[in-house]
């Protein structure tokens, strides 16, 4: 280890240039600054012109890690799974929830997949927007493999909308919030 860099063994030159401008940062300085040296000093240093963007780069991320305000940074994103309303369903419950008036949206969705992650968000803001007029359900297909197999879920994530119990609509893979906004209005 080299100020905090791990090196790998045979690597010539680039760990040196890495080094020194990093060093030179530690201390304060900017990439401008190799700009007052002789170019026979530079070229010693290691600070040849492939190191001028690799040193501003690493001079912007250590002025944005000094002076960022982490207060202000917009965390909807996380804030949205601490306050969905989404149900999580199982086979106690799977019945019980989706036998309502109103329209019920059942996202079947696995922990490993990258799609259903995508899909999670719009479907908590559904759950928050809408909590009076529909209900948002989730099922974990690994953890419930029997309901999986009764709703012939085949690739995920799969939306199923149930009306009274009933199905009444399907989506397989990735739509739009304002197609889940459609298909829930058509069944209220």
């Amino acid at each position: 280890m080299h100020n905090g860099f791990a090196r790998s063994t045979g690597q010539t030159g680039g760990g040196d240039e890495k080094d020194a401008a990093v060093n030179r940062f530690a201390r304060g300085g900017s990439a401008g600054d190799q700009g007052h040296r002789p170019a026979k000093d530079r070229a010693a240093a290691g600070l040849e012109d492939r190191s001028n963007t690799n040193a501003s780069l690493l001079g912007i991320a250590g002025r944005i890690g000094r002076h960022f305000n982490f207060a202000d940074l917009e965390l909807s994103f996380v804030m949205a799974t601490d306050t969905s309303t989404t149900i999580k369903l199982d086979e106690s419950n799977f019945d019980r929830e989706i036998n309502s008036e109103k329209p019920v949206l059942v996202d079947f969705w696995a922990e490993w997949c990258g799609p259903c992650k995508l899909i999670a968000p719009l479907l908590d803001e559904i759950a928050r927007e809408k909590a009076d007029a529909v209900k948002v359900a989730k099922v974990n297909v690994d953890e419930n493999q029997s309901l999986s197999f009764k709703y012939n879920i085949r690739a995920i994530p799969s939306l199923l909308f149930f009306k009274n119990g009933q199905l009444r609509d399907q989506v397989t893979g990735m739509t739009s919030k304002r197609d889940l906004l459609n298909r829930l209005e058509a069944l209220a």
